[in-house]
Order: structure tokens, then sequence, then C-alpha cells
């Protein structure tokens, strides 16, 4: 279970970060959405090193040259207490959580 405003970092498994905030858990992409470039943790937002757009942790745009958001995929608990699943083929609302 991840406290509010902490960040799980899955990007070698699946370009995603992990993050929970008051509502609840949710995935969002680690590819920026200007050029593919795969955006970094930094603080509390995500970078993107190759041309410098910016994300809040709810992966809104903060800064160009990248106008779209990150993407965000389903989140998922088969069992009650078990572990999490992330589906990256789902695209979901940036409101949607856990």
């Amino acid at each position: 279970s991840l406290a509010p405003g902490q960040v799980k970092d899955y990007r070698k498994l699946g370009n995603f970060f992990l993050v929970a905030d008051g509502k609840g858990v949710y995935a969002v992409s680690s590819l920026c959405t200007h050029a593919g470039c795969s955006v970094h943790l930094a603080g509390t937002a995500f970078e993107c090193p190759c041309h410098g757009s910016g994300y809040d942790l709810a992966g809104a745009v903060t800064q160009g040259p990248a106008k779209l958001p990150l993407k965000h995929f389903e989140v998922r608990e088969p069992s009650p207490g078990g572990p999490l699943v992330v589906d990256l083929a789902k695209m979901v609302a940036p409101d949607a959580r856990l």
C-alpha cells in the first residue's frame, strides 16, 4: 500500500509510475507526450530530460514543449489485500483511482 504523496517507479517493468494521493492510487505513464522520452521523478513532479517538459504528479503539463498530459492506466486489486495489477492496454481518465 502507498501513502499519499508516495511514488513507485516501474519504468523497467512497464514504463509507468504508481502514485498515491488523497483520493487513492493511480498509474501514470512515464513516456513524455512530446517525443516519447522517459520522464523521471524530480521532487514532487516529473521531468523530461530530452526537451524540458514538466508534469505534476497527476500527469498534467506544467512546462512545455509537451501539450498533452501523461496517460493514465487502469489499476485493479484482483483479491483484497493482494498485489495491484496495472493494465497498460486500458487507458482511464486522469481522475480514476483505486
